[in-house]
């Protein structure tokens, strides 16, 4: 099959610009070892091409990027993830509602504006509503309600209108790494009693959201995994070559398919 393959955009791979790059450029060796022909896309590249390839591997979240993936997934491509999986994921209120929606644990978490005075309890953590983080200060942890204001200020002098503010949960952070309904890596390494239940939480996770590829943060609270974020195509540090090798096999599983809105 006949794939592209298209890079995130560079204001959207905060810290992570070369391990992106990597996990793709891997990705795409072992689907050419496999047969296939593929070549990288570059996102401001796809406009007005006429031309339908079989598959799309994105690693985009910009909008406009996406609104042209809807076109070429309406006109038969695969494309992994899908636009409307990917922008489901970055807007955050509309990721944790559909993650309550589907019954998985998520910290307690409200959209406030962010204006400074606004009444709130700290500690709590300060995310940016849309997008995972890039800039530093786009996700932090208020020790104070004074700490909450200077967030505030910021983010609204950067031009962003509100926040979610969500309550910390206490435990040790995992990070799950899941392509298809595989659960390829989890660092640090999770008690051998948690992998079973951290397999069908990350499976429930790709459903609720319809992702294929991706990551879900995870804290063991009294017991019991609570979703903490979900990120589209992470950079799969800790395991590319591993994630590579499985999403090259995700093609061949996904390639016949005429939808991956699941």
């Amino acid at each position: 099959m006949r794939g592209w393959l298209v890079p995130r955009e560079a204001r959207y791979s905060f810290g992570k610009r070369d391990a992106d790059q990597r996990v793709l450029q891997r990705t795409g060796q072992h689907l050419a070892e496999a047969g296939h022909e593929v070549a990288v896309v570059e996102p401001q590249r796809l406009q007005g091409r006429l031309d339908v390839p079989a598959f799309v591997l994105s690693m985009s979240e910009d909008c406009e990027t996406l609104r042209v993936l809807r076109h070429l997934a309406a006109r038969g491509s695969v494309v992994l993830n899908s636009p409307r999986s990917v922008w489901q994921t970055c807007q955050r209120s509309t990721m944790l509602a559909s993650l309550q929606q589907a019954g998985i644990a998520v910290p307690p978490s409200c959209l406030v504006p962010t204006v400074v005075g606004h009444a709130a309890h700290a500690p709590v953590w300060v995310k940016r509503p849309d997008y995972h983080r890039l800039r530093e200060t786009d996700v932090s942890y208020a020790v104070t309600a004074g700490d909450v204001e200077r967030t505030f200020a910021k983010f609204a002098a950067a031009g962003i209108g509100t926040a979610i503010l969500q309550t910390h949960c206490h435990g040790q952070v995992l990070k799950c790494y899941v392509v298809g309904r595989q659960l390829i890596h989890v660092s640090p390494a999770p008690p051998p009693q948690q992998r079973g239940r951290l397999h069908d939480l990350c499976a429930q996770t790709g459903r609720a959201l319809g992702l294929h590829i991706f990551g879900v943060d995870v804290v063991i609270e009294n017991g019991l995994p609570v979703v903490i974020d979900v990120n589209d195509w992470p950079s799969f540090s800790p395991c590319c070559d591993e994630a590579a090798k499985a999403i090259a096999r995700l093609v061949d599983v996904r390639g016949g398919a005429s939808s991956v809105d699941e």
